[in-house]
């Protein structure tokens, strides 16, 4: 990944780290595993980035990211149980 792909992810997470902190810890049931799926999340932004082409918003890009992050690590715990 080039440097300018790599400075764009890492300026979209700095911008979004409170939507995405705030939409974990609804997910999340403790301050460990809000910061486990925080970095769940930016994984799968990480991965997803190079294939973004700019047809969708980026901001609801990123939501459906986080959001399906989420409940995949919702379902997870709860299959635990």
């Amino acid at each position: 990944m080039s440097n300018n792909k790599e400075e764009a992810f890492l300026q979209l997470i700095n911008q979004n780290q409170q939507r995405i902190q705030k939409i974990c810890s609804v997910y999340a049931a403790n301050a460990e595993d809000q910061r486990d799926l925080v970095q769940e999340v930016i994984l799968n932004i990480w991965k997803a980035f190079p294939s973004f082409q700019g047809k969708a918003n980026i901001n609801t890009w990123l939501y459906r990211i986080i959001l399906n992050v989420s409940l995949k690590w919702s379902t997870a715990l709860k299959k635990q149980k």
